[in-house]
């Protein structure tokens, strides 16, 4: 199986496994003795037709997903880690790991690496359990997992023979809840792992939203944005033909910080070219080969041409695009979307603490395993006016705004915190795009996101400012 999107740690970097990484240095650590021994490689000689077929064969795998371990400072491959097999019904799976550069032997890369593995495990997988087997005599490996509190389960008695005797195998376990990161990972770093934030684009290249006194963010700041967010863990972006210069000004930008990042983008409403050609314009400005996701920018795009899902199911199958799907507005579209099982890997739902239309549906999209990106936590800023300055259109939220601000302050926190913690609160949301105006209020919401882990909110006690007035939920029908 692929995971495109690297794992940021402390000194490492987690990588999915390529065939490129089959080289020469790979095939010798597990030829050589002193790194082999305690794995199944040892019993033959490893070529690298063996390594090739063996990571193939990974890739190819439903149910276990191989990393490459790198020395963040000098980009080194230096090791491996293995997640699988995977048992989805029991919703565990086997963690297992080779430093095969010695020099980086004994300084806490395996620790971070099994560490972050594990962490993958739990918040991407969304497993319960990760299981590691282990050698009775393979003392360093059992100080790794129990130093990151993994619990000694069973031992399988004199089922290994080594060094021309038997051994014990010990099966070690961890459940979410006892994972401890080790002194080698920070906190910034155990956050990325858990990053659920994407990076809106739209004021790239338009003037966008109620609270935006600034206009289009320039370029030159741009490239700021995007080096601080990559550096920061953020490396989902959401992007659309419909924003103006939005992907041209993305694409030079990642160009020039040469730095990879998953993109979405969508299919606009205002054009007669069919979908299969239409990408390749966005894929011109992004300077990409393909794109992370592929989206109708609205359903009525798809109700008025439900043949262009084929376009976007070729798109999918020839490689433009990892992921299709949906941006949606009203529940009524995912329900017909879910009822007759239109291909879908994506919907972007709005989303926040008056608009919580999509509720029921969550748990659907979980059972289809259709990720959510949710927009629309700040409702456009609108959680951040003072109720007095709004015209009278808002009049009837404006008691709700007042208590929100309230709610806040109650809790030490500001609005954007406690926006950004209400849909961080709910599980079955994967991502949570946010539209920026400049690189100061990037910091501010990544900010404030990393301290959403050391605050528990009564998640709740926001429902109960749920709005059904379509007239405030979406901007679209704002009037001045």
């Amino acid at each position: 199986m692929n995971y495109d999107k690297p794992i940021l740690g402390e000194k490492i970097i987690l990588r999915n496994i390529t065939m490129a990484n089959c080289t020469e240095k790979y095939v010798n650590w597990l030829n050589d003795i002193n790194v082999n021994r305690y794995l199944e490689s040892r019993l033959s000689i490893q070529t690298s037709e063996s390594i090739k077929n063996f990571v193939s064969n990974i890739l190819e795998s439903k149910d276990n997903y191989m990393f490459a371990i790198f020395h963040k400072e000098s980009n080194e491959h230096i090791g491996n880690v293995k997640i699988g097999p995977i048992r989805s019904v029991y919703k565990n799976a086997f963690v297992g790991y080779i430093i095969g550069d010695k020099n980086y032997w004994g300084k806490g890369f395996a620790t971070e690496a099994v560490y972050l593995a594990t962490k993958f495990c739990f918040d991407v997988l969304k497993l319960h359990k990760v299981n590691a087997g282990v050698i009775a005599h393979n003392i360093r490996s059992i100080k790794v997992l129990e130093k990151l509190g993994f619990k000694k389960e069973a031992c399988i008695r004199d089922d290994e023979f080594q060094d021309g005797e038997y051994w014990d195998i010990y099966r070690y376990g961890i459940i979410e809840k006892e994972l401890t990161p080790s002194s080698c990972i920070s906190s910034r770093d155990a956050m990325n792992l858990n990053m659920k934030l994407c990076l809106g684009t739209a004021q790239f290249g338009l003037d966008y939203g109620i609270n935006n006194t600034k206009g289009k963010i320039p370029k030159e700041e741009v490239i700021k944005i995007l080096n601080f967010a990559f550096d920061n863990g953020i490396t989902n972006i959401d992007t659309a033909s419909a924003y103006g210069s939005s992907e041209s000004v993305l694409g030079e930008g990642i160009i020039q910080i040469g730095k990879n990042f998953q993109i979405i983008t969508k299919y606009p409403a205002n054009t007669e070219i069919r979908p299969f050609q239409w990408i390749e314009t966005s894929l011109d400005l992004l300077h990409l080969e393909k794109v992370y996701g592929y989206l109708f920018h609205n359903y009525s795009i798809f109700q008025n041409n439900p043949n262009y899902i084929e376009d976007f199911i070729k798109i999918k199958e020839t490689g433009k695009a990892e992921k299709i799907g949906f941006s949606l507005y009203h529940p009524s579209e995912a329900e017909y979307i879910l009822k007759n099982n239109v291909p879908c890997d994506i919907v972007q739902i709005p989303y926040n603490i008056f608009d919580q239309r999509f509720d029921y549906l969550f748990s659907e999209f979980n059972n289809k395993a259709i990720d959510v990106y949710v927009r629309s936590v700040f409702l456009q800023g609108l959680f951040f006016v003072e109720p007095d300055k709004l015209s009278s259109n808002f009049e009837s939220i404006k008691g709700f705004l007042q208590d929100i601000h309230q709610f806040a302050k109650d809790y030490s926190i500001n609005a954007a915190m406690l926006c950004l913690g209400f849909a961080y609160a709910n599980k079955n949301v994967s991502y949570i795009v946010i539209g920026i105006d400049s690189l100061d209020n990037l910091k501010e919401n990544i900010s404030n996101y990393s301290l959403l882990k050391d605050i528990t909110l009564p998640y709740n006690s926001l429902k109960k400012f749920a709005v059904n007035d379509e007239n405030i939920i979406l901007p679209y029908n704002w009037r001045n």
